[in-house]
């Protein structure tokens, strides 16, 4: 019997969470038993793309130009493209991630007869909770498209809970399957940072992040006044490209907070500005399992963050780090201060979270966990036949 054949489908392969974890899943599932190849589509202009990175990892990755985040007149021309390539490859296994990619992908792969259909929900759609015209489409299309798939993967409980309420899908079709990091990769020193004088002897929390606007970054800006009373040596830096990046350097200016907030943009070097913090903080406003606050929690950072979504999945409070209510700048400004003021307390919480990390949040698992839900589904489609 030949190999298994997979393409993961995802809507762009930029430098964010999703697309990284698809290349995890690639360049991790066993190559002596599956041959796995990407399809992904147009990136947004802001956006840091991941396509040399897939070329240095020897992963097939396939540009459908008509694929983008939002829907709208190109969507047949995707559809079309993306079934011609589903039918050429002859794929066992069609996974999809990401909303636009998940429609288009599974409806093109059932067309094509794909033995196994996938799809993973790793956020809560904004898009179905709007009430409008939009919303009752998109959520129209996602139960639609739930009847033709045939595992259905959360990467949280919450997710699971949020999609079941929305009546998408049967609980059985359900898999909680957490999204994960190289938990290894992120325990040895790496290179010092040679930080801006700006940041130079400060006490650094730091995040790293998309710039958009769930991820509540203006929050944490505003969150710094109240911060500095409390440790007058505070600053803050926030590692990252994205739509808001305008927005949180007009609001650091009206706030006067120039000299102690930085932006340094896209970085390659994720691991050396974490080891620079002294605490990780995620304001996030509505999020799945943040990639970010699982590798800060690796390198055994303490981690402050929102309760919400699958955070509090990852983060027990007053345990592996401490969690606020979204939105509420003071809460979070009294929370950081508190890990800044006892070392010892924050050395704990880093360590804690280390360990939670390695047993729970570890690659190797969620590539065991998926590899057992493809075979599964490959065992029961070769059964039918």
């Amino acid at each position: 019997m030949g190999k298994i054949r997979v393409l993961q489908v995802v809507t762009r392969l930029v430098g964010r969470g999703v697309p990284r974890h698809v290349l995890n899943i690639v360049s991790r599932l066993d190559a002596e038993r599956y041959d796995v190849e990407v399809l992904a589509g147009r990136s947004e202009p802001h956006e840091h793309g991941l396509w040399e990175e897939a070329r240095q990892l020897g992963i097939p990755a396939h540009y459908v130009a008509s694929l983008k985040r939002q829907v709208g007149p190109s969507a047949a021309a995707a559809f079309a493209a993306i079934y011609r390539h589903i039918r050429k490859g002859r794929y066992d296994i069609v996974h999809t991630h990401i909303s636009t990619a998940g429609i288009l992908g599974r409806l093109a792969a059932n067309v094509a007869g794909v033995p196994a259909i996938l799809h993973t929900y790793h956020g809560r759609l904004a898009e179905l909770h709007d009430g409008s015209l939009r919303s009752r489409a998109f959520l129209s299309c996602e139960r639609y498209m739930a009847r033709y798939t045939d595992a259905i993967v959360a990467i949280s409980g919450d997710i699971k809970r949020h999609y079941l309420n929305c009546a998408v899908g049967r609980e059985s079709q359900y898999h909680v399957i957490y999204n994960a990091i190289d938990s290894a990769a992120f325990r040895s020193k790496t290179r010092a940072l040679k930080l801006p004088a700006v940041l130079e002897g400060k006490r650094l929390v730091g995040t790293v992040a998309s710039l958009t606007q769930e991820k509540g970054l203006d929050v944490l800006v505003r969150a710094m006044p109240l911060l500095i009373q409390r440790v007058p040596d505070a600053c803050l830096c926030i590692v990252g490209v994205g739509p808001m990046l305008s927005h949180l350097e007009r609001l650091v200016r009206e706030m006067g907070l120039g000299d102690r907030v930085y932006l340094p943009g896209h970085s390659d070097d994720i691991t050396s500005w974490m080891e620079a913090f002294q605490v990780f903080v995620l304001p996030s406003i509505s999020d799945g399992i943040p990639t970010a606050i699982l590798e800060a929690m690796a390198m055994g950072l303490p981690v402050v963050a929102s309760r919400v979504g699958g955070i509090p999945e990852i983060v027990s409070q007053n345990e592996t780090g401490v969690l606020v209510a979204p939105g509420d700048a003071q809460e979070l400004a009294l929370a950081i201060a508190g890990v800044l003021g006892d070392e010892l307390w924050g050395r704990h919480l880093g360590e804690s979270g280390r360990e939670r990390v390695a047993q729970t949040f570890d690659l190797d698992l969620m590539i065991a966990q998926l590899d057992g839900l493809y075979g599964e589904l490959i065992e029961t489609k070769n059964a039918k036949r």
